[in-house]
């Protein structure tokens, strides 16, 4: 994978019980988020937040979490502050 401007999807063998890799491309010295997904970074764990695509877990062959919805893009600037 590289900073190309283009997001990748692959497939291939993953540790038992993970069930996504993803890669963040940042630009230090502009402090920018270039490319990011579905990070590890801030997931939210508590019950109210299970229907969100930032839950940190997910059920096997759950579909419903491929977009962000009203609560995770609200919730962004929440978590990361504003740009």
């Amino acid at each position: 994978m590289a900073d190309d401007g283009r997001n990748t999807v692959a497939g291939g063998s993953l540790s038992p019980g993970v069930i996504a890799v993803n890669s963040l491309w940042i630009n230090p010295a502009r402090k920018l988020i270039l490319e990011f997904g579905h990070n590890g970074l801030n997931d939210l764990y508590n019950p109210p937040s299970i229907a969100l695509t930032i839950y940190g877990y997910s059920g096997y062959g759950e579909t419903d979490k491929r977009t962000l919805g009203t609560g995770d893009i609200s919730g962004i600037p929440a978590l990361y502050g504003e740009v």
